[in-house]
C-alpha cells in the first residue's frame, strides 16, 4: 500500500486524471445538468424544487467520504511520515469544507420550500454542522502545522473528532426524532425513488466523485511543481 504514496506511481496517475477525466468532465456535466432540468419529471408532492437532491445529496456524500479520507491520510502521514499523505489531507480538507458548506446551503434552501424554514436544530442539521467546524479547525489547524506553530499529532485529534461526528450524522434520523428523510439509496428495496429520477441521481453522484478526484489531482501537481522549485 505504501507504494501507492511513491512518486513513480501518483504523480503519472495524477497526469492521467488531468489528460482523460477532466476533458470528459466538461462534456459530462453539461449533459447530465439538461438531463436533471429537462428529462427528469416534477416530484408530486414538491414539485420542480427536488431537483435540488442532485446537488445535495452528492455534496453530502462528498463531505462524510471526504473527512474519511482526511482522517486516514492524516494518520498515514503522521505514523509514516509520508509527504503526499499530508497533501491529500489538506487538499481533501478544503473540498470537504467546500462541500458540506454548499451541503448545508442547499438543505437549508430546500427546507425552506418542504419545512416552511430556513434552518431547524435538527438532529441531522446540527451534526453536519458540527463536521462543517470540524473541517475548518482541521484547516487551521493544518496552516499553522505547516508553519511549525503547532503538533501536526493535533491533527489527528481533529480527525477523531470527525470520524465520530460521520456515524453520528448518518444515523441522526434513526436515533433521534428527525424532520431529515432517511437515506433514499439505501432504502431501493422499498422503492422510494422512481428509476428515472435514481439514475441521475446516481450520476451526479458519480459526477461528483470524478470532480472531486480531478481536482484533488490538480492540486497535488501543483504542490509537486511547488516542492520541486523550492528544492532546487
Amino acid at each position: 500500500m505504501i507504494m501507492l504514496f511513491s512518486p513513480n506511481f501518483y504523480i503519472p496517475f495524477c497526469h492521467n486524471v488531468q489528460k482523460y477525466i477532466r476533458p470528459l468532465l466538461y462534456i459530462s456535466i453539461p449533459v447530465l445538468t439538461i438531463w436533471v432540468l429537462m428529462a427528469v419529471p416534477n416530484d408530486q408532492a414538491q414539485g420542480g424544487i427536488f431537483r435540488i437532491i442532485y446537488i445535495h445529496v452528492p455534496m453530502a456524500i462528498a463531505a462524510l467520504s471526504l473527512f474519511i479520507i482526511v482522517a486516514i491520510m492524516s494518520a498515514l502521514s503522521w505514523v509514516f511520515h509520508i509527504k503526499v499523505a499530508n497533501w491529500i489531507a489538506s487538499v481533501s480538507a478544503k473540498v470537504g469544507a467546500f462541500c458540506t458548506l454548499i451541503t448545508l446551503l442547499s438543505g437549508a434552501y430546500w427546507g425552506y420550500y418542504t419545512w416552511g424554514d430556513w434552518w431547524v436544530w435538527d438532529a441531522r442539521l446540527t451534526s453536519m454542522l458540527m463536521l462543517f467546524f470540524i473541517y475548518l479547525a482541521y484547516i487551521i489547524i493544518d496552516q499553522a502545522a505547516e508553519r511549525y506553530l503547532i503538533s501536526k499529532q493535533a491533527l489527528l485529534v481533529v480527525s477523531v473528532i470527525g470520524v465520530i461526528d460521520i456515524p453520528l450524522i448518518h444515523y441522526s434520523v434513526i436515533w433521534w426524532q428527525s424532520l431529515h428523510q432517511t437515506s433514499t439509496l439505501l432504502n431501493l428495496s422499498n422503492h422510494t425513488m422512481p428509476w428515472e429520477m435514481l439514475w441521475p441521481l446516481i450520476a451526479s453522484i458519480a459526477m461528483c466523485a470524478l470532480a472531486i478526484v480531478t481536482f484533488i489531482s490538480y492540486a497535488i501537481l501543483k504542490r509537486v511543481n511547488r516542492y520541486e522549485s523550492s528544492a532546487s
